[in-house]
């Protein structure tokens, strides 16, 4: 099983939980970490704050509508993104370049080379 869909699985056990919108954003933020191997857990805890803002700024969208979206993020530093599944955005990729390029030296170097991969495909590395 890919870490993606061992996200989704947890993701699923937390909605049927029903859990205040607290404890379910730190049950994704938990499992969204967990599954981001061969990353620093800063990365990962830096990523997620980047999706929470992103939630907080539009109230009323569905907390698990969100999270699928991390599904991208989770399936590129697994080597198995899909930019036809819902891709990245620009702000996105700033991010994650930003991220790659400070952890670059902790990262695993398959998934940083991966990684960087994408982002010069999409024409932001020279």
């Amino acid at each position: 099983m890919n870490a993606s869909d061992q996200f989704t699985r947890i993701i699923t056990r937390v909605r049927k939980q029903k859990l205040p919108p607290e404890q379910q954003i730190e049950a994704i933020r938990e499992a969204f970490c967990s599954q981001l191997n061969g990353i620093p857990v800063v990365v990962g805890q830096e990523l997620f704050d980047f999706y929470q803002d992103r939630l907080a700024a539009t109230e009323g969208e569905d907390i698990y509508l969100w999270a699928d979206h991390l599904i991208d993020v989770i399936d590129l530093f697994d080597r198995a993104y899909d930019e036809q599944r819902n891709p990245l955005d620009e702000e996105e990729w700033d991010l994650i370049q930003d991220v790659v390029s400070d952890c670059a030296g902790v990262m695993d170097e398959e998934i940083l080379f991966y990684v960087m991969q994408r982002i010069v495909d999409r024409g932001r590395l020279g």
